[in-house]
This record gives structure tokens, C-alpha cells and sequence, in this order.
């Protein structure tokens, strides 16, 4: 048996397509850590669930590995984490090194999540990738804008897929933009 834990924000809809698939796999133990509460879980599903721990945020790696040193001390050793949001896999990896789980670990997560460094190692890899600048301020934004000309593409240094995403064709659409801060670098 191969014990899978498997993050599951909010026992909603698509949340529980993903419980479901794993609950259906022979060979699998499954435990969830999530936001909501056991009784959430769907009522077809729980007779598979071996262990459930709720968090009060996913993010946070020092709550997922309580959850999931709980979970191994109650059902047996952790073999796998999982979980599908782009979101968690930095907090997920980083559980993964602190125990010692296989998978994805924390510096290879960052490579992905961090769109600046992902086109670093994609550079140093001889894959040719547009030309960028990690923007911290206004000044910088404009800076590299002054360098390369319009249109440029803007978009946050750890976005989801294409949300706050936005070409700039004209310097208006530039000073439309919330300005890049140290904290919420473009």
C-alpha cells in the first residue's frame, strides 16, 4: 500500500473529483488535510479516507507538516504528497524536504513558481525565452520597458496561470498598471 496524503482546500465539486480518483485506486491509503472539517467530506467518500487533519491555512508549510507528521503517526509513514493548486506546491515541497517524503522538493518548486527564476534556469539551459527584468519599482518597470520598446508583457513574479497578465502596447496601459513594489515585484 502506498499512504498518499493529498491536499483538499474545500471539499467542493472539482475538490472531490480529485478525493474520488484517489479513493479509487487499489493499492492506495488516503489521508486529507484540508480547510474544512471531516464532516465535509462526502459521505461516499469517507469510508476510504484513513485520516483527516484540518489546517487553517494550506500555504503555510510549519501547519501541513504538523498535519502530516499527525497523519503518520496515526495511519503509518507518508509516501507521497499531493495536491493540484500551483499555489501549494512551494509549501508542498517544502514539507517533502522537511520529512523526507519523494517528490518535488522546495528548490525545484521555486524554479517553477517564481516566473524570473524559471526563465533563468530555462536561459542557462540554452532554451531561448523572451527577454525579461524582475521589476521592484516603477523606475525598474520603465527602465527595462526603455530597453526592449512596446508591447511588453506584465504579469505578477508568482501568478496563476494568466490572471493579472496584461500586455502593454501604449505608455497610458503602463501608467494604468499598479506600480511594481519590493513586495509585489513584476
Amino acid at each position: 500500500m502506498v499512504h498518499v496524503v493529498f491536499l483538499a482546500p474545500r471539499f467542493l465539486e472539482n475538490t472531490n473529483r480529485y478525493v474520488r480518483a484517489f479513493a479509487e485506486q487499489g493499492g492506495v491509503t488516503l489521508s486529507l488535510v484540508s480547510l474544512d472539517p471531516e464532516e465535509a467530506i462526502p459521505a461516499p467518500l469517507r469510508p476510504r479516507i484513513a485520516a483527516h487533519y484540518r489546517v487553517a491555512e494550506l500555504a503555510d508549510p510549519a501547519q501541513l507538516t504538523a498535519a502530516v507528521r499527525a497523519i503518520a503517526g496515526a495511519v503509518g509513514p507518508v509516501d507521497r504528497l499531493a495536491g493540484f493548486l500551483e499555489q501549494l506546491q512551494l509549501a508542498m515541497a517544502e514539507v517533502r524536504d522537511a520529512l523526507g517524503i519523494e517528490g518535488m522538493s522546495a528548490a525545484v518548486a521555486r524554479n517553477f513558481r517564481d516566473k524570473d527564476r524559471m526563465k533563468d534556469v530555462l536561459r542557462r539551459r540554452g532554451v531561448p525565452v523572451a527577454r525579461s527584468t524582475l521589476a521592484r519599482s516603477p523606475s525598474e518597470l520603465a527602465a527595462f520597458v526603455a530597453q526592449v520598446g512596446l508591447p511588453v508583457i506584465v504579469k505578477p513574479q508568482a501568478g496563476l496561470g494568466a490572471r493579472a497578465t496584461y500586455r502593454i502596447d501604449h505608455d497610458d496601459d503602463l501608467a494604468a498598471l499598479a506600480p511594481p513594489s519590493a513586495a509585489q515585484p513584476l
